[in-house]
């Protein structure tokens, strides 16, 4: 699966009125911050694809410094600069490659569908909260195009809805759960926690019946 990593220039000096803030520089703790990254940054393999960056000199600092850090991977060789992107519109994230987004589009709704065609209403809470996951990461790659995945975004929004009110009950649970724990010592207020959270199992096992009902994404 490839993956799209998106990261902030380190710590930079404020502005002056006789510099252009396109010329801003970074401070001493931002030079600091960036060599930090490094490490980081090659465990995710952030550094091993193609590599765009503003051409704003914060920037620029921000990746010599990575670059410094990790002189074998020829990082400043693959770097391609972007005006545009000082501007942080998403029109010039979207154009840098269109074709390679749909494919990690594509490849995360077919993922999503694998993973939920294989719970079941016995599946523990945890593959349930992966999936929600799951489905957040494809609204943000689907809203750097919002227009062009319309109907897509409005699916997940009802899918990213029922799985959060899933994970709220869980949460409830948990909570009301730790509240009896700490009433062993008064059985009726213990009794009535076991008949809330008797009462919560079954609410959240009609939202597992409606998640797995839920039609594929891909269509």
């Amino acid at each position: 699966m490839r993956h799209l990593y998106l990261m902030r220039h380190a710590k930079a000096k404020s502005s002056r009125a006789d510099q252009a803030d396109h010329r801003r520089p970074l401070r001493r703790r931002g030079r600091h911050q960036a060599e930090a990254m490094a490490a980081p940054l090659k465990l995710w393999g952030a550094l091993e694809g193609d590599i765009h960056v503003s051409s704003a000199r914060r920037t620029l600092q921000t990746l010599e410094a990575v670059d410094r850090v990790l002189p074998g991977l020829g990082v400043a060789d693959r770097v391609q600069l972007h005006d545009d992107l000082y501007t942080f519109e998403g029109q010039a994230l979207r154009g840098l490659d269109s074709r390679r987004l749909d494919t990690v589009l594509a490849e995360r709704i077919a993922g999503h569908d694998r993973e939920r065609a294989a719970l079941s209403v016995a599946s523990p809470d945890e593959a349930f909260h992966d999936l929600r996951k799951g489905v957040k990461r494809i609204r943000y790659l689907a809203e750097l195009d919002p227009k062009r995945h319309r109907r897509l975004l409005k699916g997940l929004k009802c899918r990213q809805g029922l799985l959060g009110d899933f994970q709220d009950l869980c949460t409830r649970q948990a909570w009301v759960e730790a509240f009896a724990a700490a009433s062993r010592h008064a059985p009726r207020r213990r009794q009535e926690c076991d008949a809330w959270c008797a009462d919560l199992e079954e609410q959240k096992r009609d939202q597992r019946e409606q998640i797995i009902a839920l039609a594929p994404l891909a269509s």
